[in-house]
């Protein structure tokens, strides 16, 4: 039987950035060589940052050059807005209309297999039978890392907060309702099929000692989109149709249009340096957001660990 690793991985990625942040307290982890960081080249330079939606000290402690780009930037776009407004409308996305809920929706037999994988790993099974099937699938998957939850320490959180402080513009590639859109765009029986398919491969994965939250973290840690963008289509089955479907939503149709909004920022403000924290997924596959500016004509240049920023000075000489 095929799992669906893609589905689980994706979910973690995208939702964790909804939710409460998890933090692992893992000595075993260093912190990046070989960070997610672009620079647009040009007069005024803008950045590109690939982040993680989770939180760990070594995630956390940032290489120098991204912190110079940081400070250089006038401005952070993140994927959504996260000001306190925001993220409270957030979590009034979870809750679905009478009818519409798990507990509603839910075969007996996958209300019970979820109630009992909630249960095993200390969670509120009751408390899931109020969500829409999809957020159902979401908190599994943290539930998976019981010792993790500590709340708004993610690294997107870590750049807005700041950001704020330093008073930098503050803006955002999409909005809420687009992001949850990627989910509500699947019918109820739909989300249910995925959900067993997630429950799946959390059983699976816990059999087989796996941890995907923990290979996700080391990968990105090692700077390694291939490695990355491989580790969320182990085992993926291209012929399902739904979960391509699922994967376009998710990764293609988002990267073409955070380029697209990239690419307006920068040019509309041609004397700001922008610095774009998206996830790190978006600068892997074949529609990666610095590809599709450097379609758009932008000069785009990875940056390494060691190298010096370019100034607004600088680039303009060039």
């Amino acid at each position: 039987m095929k799992t669906m690793p893609r589905f689980l991985a994706a979910l973690a990625f995208l939702a964790l950035l909804l939710l409460p942040s998890p933090s692992r307290a893992d000595g075993g982890l260093k912190p990046t060589e070989k960070p997610f960081l672009w620079v647009v080249e040009g007069e005024t330079p803008s950045f590109l940052f690939g982040t993680i939606h989770l939180a760990n000290d070594a995630i956390l402690e940032f290489p120098q050059v991204v912190n110079d780009a940081f400070t250089a930037s006038d401005a952070l776009y993140t994927e959504i807005p996260m000001d306190m407004i925001s993220m409270t409308r957030m979590a009034t996305k979870v809750i679905a209309q009478p009818g519409e809920t798990f507990g509603d929706a839910a075969s007996p037999e996958l209300r019970k297999r979820v109630h009992d994988y909630a249960t095993s790993k200390g969670g509120s099974p009751d408390t899931l039978d109020a969500m829409k099937p999809w957020m159902v699938a979401v908190q599994l998957a943290i539930m998976g890392n019981p010792e993790l939850i500590q709340p708004g320490k993610s690294v997107d959180q870590n750049l807005y907060n700041r950001a704020a402080f330093a008073r930098k513009k503050l803006g955002a590639l999409e909005t809420i309702d687009s992001q949850v859109a990627v989910f509500e765009g699947f019918t109820l029986d739909e989300q249910l099929y995925m959900l067993g398919k997630s429950l799946d491969s959390l059983e699976e994965d816990e059999k087989a000692g796996r941890d995907s939250l923990r290979e996700l973290m080391r990968l990105y840690l090692e700077g390694d989109e291939v490695a990355l963008y491989a580790e969320m289509n182990r085992q993926y089955d291209p012929n399902d149709e739904l979960m391509e479907r699922f994967r376009v939503k998710l990764l293609d149709d988002r990267d073409k249009k955070m380029a697209e909004n990239i690419d307006k920022a920068i040019r509309e403000n041609p004397g700001r340096s922008h610095f774009f924290a998206v996830g790190a997924l978006h600068f892997a596959g074949p529609y990666a957001v610095h590809k599709g500016l450097e379609a758009r004509g932008h000069q785009v240049r990875r940056l390494g660990i060691n190298d010096e920023i370019p100034s607004k000075k600088e680039a303009a000489a060039k």
